[in-house]
C-alpha cells in the first residue's frame, strides 16, 4: 500500500514491471500522471501503468491519497531496472486532453499507428465497475461459486486486466453463501465495502471493510456474507499468467 500526503508529487520514472493501483481512498485533486495524461483516482478506481510507461502521482488536494498496488514482480528477473526521465527532468508534462485515454480505448477508436508498447494505460472508474456488477444483478447472473463478479478486461484483447494478473470485482449479496471451489492461481483480496467471512480449508477467516486477504493456491475456500446488506470484494489473482503456461486448474464442489 501507498500513502500520498497533500501536496505531495513523486518523481517521475519507468521499470520492467507492471504496476497496477486500486484506489482505497484520495481527493478529488489527486491525479495519476502517465504517459503525459492525467488520470483521475477517485475511490475503487483501478489504475494501470504498464511495463517501461513513464509515470509519476500527483496529490493537489488537502487529504492523503492512499492506494493498494499490485504487481507482477515474479514474472520478469529485471523488474528492479528503474529510468528516470531524460536530463533527469522530475516530471512529465501532461500533454494529453482530459480523459483522452478513456475516450479513444472504446468502441470507437483512432485509426493510429501501433503503440510503442504492448499496452496502454487505463482508467477502470469505479461507477463502470459497479454498474457492470448491477448488470449483472439486474440479469440474475450470480455465480454459485462467487456471487456477481466482473474482471477489468483488456481493452486490447478483451482478455484479463494484464497478460500475467487480473483485477476482478465481485458482490455477495446479503447473507449469501457460496458453493466451496479451488484453483491453482493465488488471490488477493481487497474488502472494499461491508463485511463477511472466507472459510479456507475449513478455517474461517472474517474480515471488515478495509481488510485484506488471501488464498493460497489450491485450497477449498467459500465466501459468506454475515451482513444484511451487499459485501463488495476487489481481487487480483496470476490465473492468465498459470493459463498461458498451461498450469491452470479449478475443482468445483456441488455442495458442502
Amino acid at each position: 500500500a501507498q500513502i500520498l500526503m497533500p501536496g505531495e508529487r513523486t518523481q517521475c520514472h519507468r521499470n520492467l514491471r507492471s504496476e497496477t493501483r486500486l484506489v482505497c481512498q484520495a481527493p478529488k485533486e489527486a491525479i495519476f500522471v502517465c504517459e503525459h495524461e492525467a488520470y483521475p483516482m477517485e475511490r475503487g478506481d483501478v489504475v494501470i501503468s504498464p511495463a517501461w510507461t513513464f509515470h509519476d502521482h500527483w496529490n493537489k488536494g488537502a487529504e492523503p491519497a492512499i492506494w493498494i498496488d499490485g504487481y507482477d514482480n515474479g514474472y520478469n528477473p529485471n523488474v528492479n531496472i528503474n529510468q528516470r526521465l531524460p536530463d533527469d527532468e522530475p516530471y512529465e508534462q501532461i500533454k494529453k486532453p482530459a480523459a483522452y485515454g478513456q475516450r479513444t480505448l472504446g468502441l470507437a477508436r483512432p485509426i493510429a499507428q501501433e503503440a510503442p508498447f504492448p499496452l496502454p494505460p487505463i482508467r477502470y472508474p469505479w461507477a463502470d465497475t459497479y454498474g457492470a456488477l448491477m448488470a449483472l444483478r439486474e440479469n440474475s447472473e450470480s455465480d454459485p461459486y462467487d456471487g456477481l463478479m466482473i474482471m477489468l478486461a483488456s481493452p486490447v484483447d478483451g482478455g484479463p486486466t494484464l497478460p500475467t494478473i487480473a483485477w476482478q470485482a465481485q458482490l455477495l449479496a446479503r447473507k449469501q453463501k457460496t458453493l466451496p471451489h479451488r484453483h491453482n492461481s493465488t488471490t488477493f483480496y481487497f474488502a472494499f465495502e461491508g463485511e463477511g467471512a472466507i472459510v479456507i480449508e475449513g478455517e474461517r477467516l472474517e474480515y471488515g471493510k478495509g481488510d485484506i486477504f488471501a488464498v493460497p493456491p489450491w485450497q477449498w475456500h467459500h465466501h459468506e456474507n454475515t451482513q444484511a446488506a451487499d459485501t463488495i470484494l476487489f481481487s487480483i489473482d496470476d490465473w492468465p499468467a498459470m493459463k498461458k503456461l498451461g498450469f491452470y486448474m479449478k475443482e468445483e464442489a456441488r455442495g458442502f
